[in-house]
């Protein structure tokens, strides 16, 4: 019975040792390691960082895109509310003049929609101008009228200035042209910008996560050597230092892209339903979405590569 009993023991035991062996992910003590929890919050600062910047480039992106698309083939005419001699044009003539317009734009087949603007929306787009508190009805303000083109070529648009100037030679005809080039240069300069912010915080991380691998490698200089005395390869030592970097930035990238999802959510219900024209879009569609979350795993996948060169080069290096 004392043997059997020795038995069951000894049993037990190589259970319990077998369930700690599979357990512990390193044969180098890479968990408990100091500065690992500083590592995991770098990382996810990083990320935190990066998706704002990707995010912000999906909003840079959209609004362009919205520029582009609200203005296209999109023209403004404006008749003025004084003659090219500096004469003022009562209301009546400028009515006259924008309905002999109007006319001459119906009679083109190129003219998609023709609308005229009335004088409370000519107000309203002066007034971030002219201020809130100035009298505009003692202002004479000019008539406008707002048309769009099937085709905004050239050579419709150099036709359509021309039957506008047989009516009145100072009636101005604005495509928008100048100050969209000029928006849409201002976007792409910010997304050049959100563009070398990543590629700054990418090198960073990276510098971070190699000099976290070599003070490892100082520190555990002595269990490396053990495990190169009883056969282990370069190459297996790197394994470890790989698979340690990968989880440790793992984790703080997910923390890093939690706290970036809370945020980008505030955002969009801060800003996401306002109505000005100027800003961006605050909603993200799905496709950008998984493109974010594709973030983490690939900051994890660089650390990953940086901790394996760099644990190669050094052990390269030794005698």
């Amino acid at each position: 019975m004392a043997g059997f009993g020795k038995l069951i023991f000894w049993r037990r035991r190589e259970r319990m040792i077998g369930k700690a062996s599979r357990s512990r992910r390193f044969d180098i003590a890479l968990e408990n390691a100091q500065g690992t929890g500083f590592l995991a919050l770098l990382v996810g600062l990083m990320c935190f960082l990066v998706m704002i910047a990707v995010a912000a480039s999906f909003a840079l992106s959209a609004m362009s895109e919205r520029w582009s698309s609200g203005l296209e083939n999109k023209i403004t005419i404006e008749i003025p509310a004084e003659t090219a001699n500096g004469d003022p044009r009562d209301k009546k003539t400028l009515t006259a003049l924008s309905e002999q317009v109007q006319a001459m734009l119906a009679e083109i087949p190129n003219i998609k929609s023709i609308e005229p603007l009335s004088d409370a929306d000519v107000s309203e787009l002066v007034k971030p101008w002219l201020g809130e508190d100035l009298p505009l009805s003692d202002i004479p303000l000019p008539a406008l009228i707002s048309i769009e083109t099937h085709n905004s070529d050239d050579a419709n648009l150099d036709s359509l200035s021309v039957k506008l100037k047989n009516i009145s030679g100072n009636i101005r005809l604005d495509t928008h042209e100048d100050w969209l080039l000029h928006l849409l240069r201002f976007t792409k300069t910010l997304q050049l910008t959100t563009f070398l912010i990543s590629l700054i915080v990418g090198i960073t991380t990276i510098i971070a996560i190699a000099g976290a691998v070599k003070a490892r490698l100082a520190v555990l200089g002595e269990q490396i050597e053990l495990l190169h005395l009883i056969g282990a390869t370069d190459r297996y030592i790197a394994k470890q230092f790989q698979t340690y970097s990968f989880f440790v930035s793992l984790k703080g990238s997910i923390i890093g892209a939690l706290v970036c999802g809370v945020f980008l959510l505030f955002i969009g219900m801060l800003f996401g339903d306002m109505a000005a024209n100027l800003l961006p879009d605050f909603h993200l569609s799905f496709r950008q979405v998984m493109l974010l979350c594709c973030v983490p795993i690939i900051i994890s996948f660089f650390a990953m590569m940086t901790a394996r060169h760099t644990v190669m080069s050094a052990l390269g290096k030794l005698p």
